[in-house]
């Protein structure tokens, strides 16, 4: 495969190691502590430099406006038009939190309906041009999603593998794009232990967040969009919902890459959410490790499905961006998270994914705990789209009405005009 010219290789961002580009090498031999989820794409950013006038336009397209930045080269893309997502200021949420310019990225825009098109854009890409039988993944659902679709548009074989908790959307949005679709009991990081490398011997490009040093490529174009849509600046927060972590790290790496490249002169505090009772990174985090600290949970502790983790794989890599950027990790309890979906949906009219609600809470944690301060520019990361968990949103939601019973109608239009 011929990768972008400005392309130099992969490199260990704890060891130093260098490599060149391997799109088969998922790890550093070197490291011991940190063997996978440790490599970095890196790039020759003196010529590319020279090559990012194009970028300060008025607008976003999609994310492949900053081929220069993305280790594909431009004939070998498959790609749905992921990216180019709207930056929304809400005001009205923002007001009601004590925040004046208060930002949510809508990732639910994307193709499939959530953030992970951008990484799985990259890594189908890269298989498709390896010559790979076919793709696989470990995933609580999002991403598995988006590597069915970008596997059926490469006309790719796609095989992934979810805990048996995932969602019936989900579900069924994998099996429409035609993947085999295998469910494992119990946890995220059980159905990973047992089926991350099950596909290698079959010549399967191994499509895991944790694993695959490539995803993040397409995660940190969130970075060069926001910094276009807030005209040429970059943000004072960045608020993430972190499962494994990597996209945190991705977009963390976008904004390092905008300073390289003299497009910004100073860099957004990264800020990381995780649910309050299943929060291996905020742990580690706090107890000042490099590494999350493992919880024993069942699974069904939060229902922002897509975060929570006993583990995070790519712990190492988000906590070494937080850190970096000195911003935090903090965790909201499941009434604020739903309270934050109403929220967003009442004032602003967006429905995000439950997952997504965690950041919009977490500003309005940070907001009245004097963490944020009421002036700085801040933006929430929606991961996913609402339609992506509707039957676990819509769940016991409306009263249903007897058909002969108009006398409990009535009350129940009475009603809404007196709580109005």
């Amino acid at each position: 495969m011929m990768a972008n010219i400005f392309v130099r290789g992969l490199k260990c961002i704890f060891c130093g190691k260098e490599y060149g580009l391997e799109y088969s090498r998922l790890c550093c031999t070197n490291c011991k502590e940190y063997k996978y989820g440790s490599l970095d794409v890196i790039y020759d950013y003196d010529r590319v430099r020279d090559n990012t006038r194009s970028w300060k336009s008025s607008h976003v397209s999609t994310m492949w406006q900053f081929k220069e930045l993305l280790p594909v080269k431009e004939n070998s893309i498959i790609t749905l038009s992921e990216g180019g997502t709207p930056l929304i200021k809400c005001n009205s949420v923002g007001k009601k939190y004590g925040l004046n310019n208060l930002f949510i990225k809508d990732e639910g825009i994307n193709p499939t309906g959530s953030f992970k098109d951008r990484g799985i854009s990259i890594i189908v890409s890269i298989a498709k041009s390896l010559g790979s039988k076919g793709v696989t993944c470990v995933s609580s659902g999002n991403a598995a999603v988006s590597l069915s679709a970008y596997a059926a548009k490469a006309k790719l074989d796609c095989f992934v593998f979810a805990p048996d908790s995932i969602s019936q959307e989900k579900r069924t949005q994998i099996q429409i794009y035609g993947a085999k679709l295998i469910l494992i009991e119990g946890t995220l990081e059980r159905a990973y232990e047992m089926a991350r490398f099950a596909l290698d011997e079959y010549d399967y490009y191994n499509c895991n967040a944790a694993i695959n040093p490539f995803i993040i490529e397409g995660n940190k174009t969130i970075a060069y969009e926001n910094w276009i849509q807030l005209k040429f600046k970059a943000p004072d927060q960045v608020i993430v919902p972190i499962g494994n972590g990597s996209n945190l790290s991705g977009i963390w790496k976008g904004y390092n890459e905008l300073q390289t490249l003299g497009l910004i002169d100073k860099l957004p505090k990264m800020v990381g959410i995780q649910c309050s009772n299943a929060a291996p990174v905020y742990e580690g985090f706090k107890n000042s490790k490099m590494n999350s600290i493992p919880q024993k949970i069942t699974g069904k502790e939060c229902d922002a499905d897509g975060i929570i983790a006993e583990d995070s794989y790519d712990a190492p890599k988000a906590l070494k961006a937080i850190k970096g950027s000195e911003g935090i990790v903090t965790t909201v309890t499941n009434k604020e998270i739903w309270d934050a979906l109403k929220d967003l949906a009442i004032h602003e009219g967006i429905f995000c994914e439950i997952t997504s609600a965690t950041a919009i809470a977490a500003a309005k944690k940070l907001s009245k705990d004097g963490t944020i301060d009421k002036d700085e520019n801040i933006v929430c990361i929606l991961t996913g789209n609402g339609l992506k968990s509707i039957s676990k949103i819509t769940k016991g939601y409306l009263p249903v009405i007897p058909f002969n019973k108009p006398d409990l109608l009535r009350e129940e239009i009475e009603s809404h005009f007196k709580n109005a």
